[in-house]
């Protein structure tokens, strides 16, 4: 053992302890910092998730009258408007196809159309679940929302776009189902433009 009188050995031998003990409590128990969570595995892109895609004009996408939903128009998953198809816990992602701005707030039924000019309630729900009472706020042209995972809770649910319900009448309908698929889809519009209030 090294024994010395020296201050200086002294305060070089209480250095290494110090050292010793800080590297031995950084080693403890493997993972990172000694026991800490691991970071999260790699995540799935949302490029993989299917999209429902936001378009307003009618004379791009076509509109449909369905039974259950009226004439739906704006909302599609495939190309054209169509009635939406979803299975219970389904993750999916909302994107705007459009040039203008657009919402998807979700309703138990269609909402009283708000006067010409007026607009339903814009703000985002804050929540991730498609069910009654989504809404998405503003989604900027070419911007995606998601993803979102689909009620676990079967039944049909009523779309509208917070902008342009009461003006141009877009809204959809949601069946949540399992094996629910897509309605039909609307044939596109005649080039003569639909009646228009605004956004046109």
């Amino acid at each position: 053992m090294f024994r010395s009188s020296s201050p200086f050995a002294k305060v070089a031998l209480a250095v290494f302890a110090i050292t010793a003990a800080a590297v031995a409590g950084c080693g403890g128990g493997g993972g990172y910092g000694g026991g800490t969570t691991l970071p999260p595995g790699p995540q799935p892109s949302s490029s993989a998730v299917p999209s429902i895609t936001i378009l307003l004009f009618a004379r791009n996408v076509g509109m449909v009258n369905d039974p259950t939903f009226g004439t739906v128009q704006g909302f599609s998953q495939q190309t054209n408007s169509q009635v939406l198809g979803l299975a219970p816990g389904q993750q999916v992602m909302l994107k705007n196809g459009d040039n203008v701005t657009h919402t998807f707030n979700v309703y138990s039924a269609y909402p009283t159309p708000p006067p010409p000019g007026g607009t339903l309630d814009t703000s985002a729900s804050g929540t991730s679940t498609l069910a009654a009472g989504y809404r998405s706020g503003p989604i900027a042209p070419g911007q995606s929302v998601g993803p979102l995972t689909v009620t676990n809770t079967n039944g049909d649910l009523f779309i509208a776009c917070a902008f342009h319900f009461g003006s141009n009448g877009m809204q959809d309908g949601m069946i949540v189902n399992v094996g629910a698929t897509p309605g039909p889809q609307a044939s596109t519009a005649s080039s003569s433009p639909p009646p228009c209030h605004y956004y046109c």
